[in-house]
């Protein structure tokens, strides 16, 4: 720019070739990519805020797949129930292995209920997570999609 500042841009270049396909000269384009670059940056902050709100959770916050396995889980839920995951940790773990059987019915009633009638937030209160063969303690778990 004029005043000097740099702007990013998005470059192509193409060749100009005469009849017998030597190369002449090129074509070069510049396309001012500030307000795309602008937005990304704008998406990786909220992000940022995003991440830092979940992990400073003191509840249980988790993200489960159509599979019923965990595609995202806050530090509090790894604190407390990681170690039932163990050896190979609770990425792609059955979700519902982390809960009292008789849970289960509730918890499935939950999903279905996002996947037919998606809203920003559905929790399943009062669910009592197992230790081994006793209750560990009276947790919220939340799921955000």
């Amino acid at each position: 720019r004029r005043d000097g500042r740099e702007i990013p841009v998005y470059d192509s270049s193409a060749p100009i070739r005469d009849l017998d396909g030597a190369v002449q000269g090129a074509v070069l384009v510049f396309r001012d990519i500030t307000e795309r670059k602008e937005a990304e940056n704008a998406l990786v902050a909220n992000e940022k805020k995003f991440k830092s709100l979940i992990a400073s959770q003191t509840h249980f916050v988790t993200r489960i797949n159509m599979e019923g396995k965990y595609t995202y889980w806050n530090p509090k839920f790894e604190q407390e129930f990681g170690w039932m995951h163990e050896p190979n940790g609770i990425k792609d773990a059955f979700s519902l292995s982390s809960i009292y059987p008789y849970h289960h019915q509730r918890v499935i009633d939950v999903v279905q209920k996002c996947v037919m009638q998606p809203s920003p937030c559905h929790s399943v209160t009062k669910c009592f997570f197992h230790v081994a063969s006793e209750v560990l303690s009276h947790a919220q778990h939340q799921s955000f999609h």
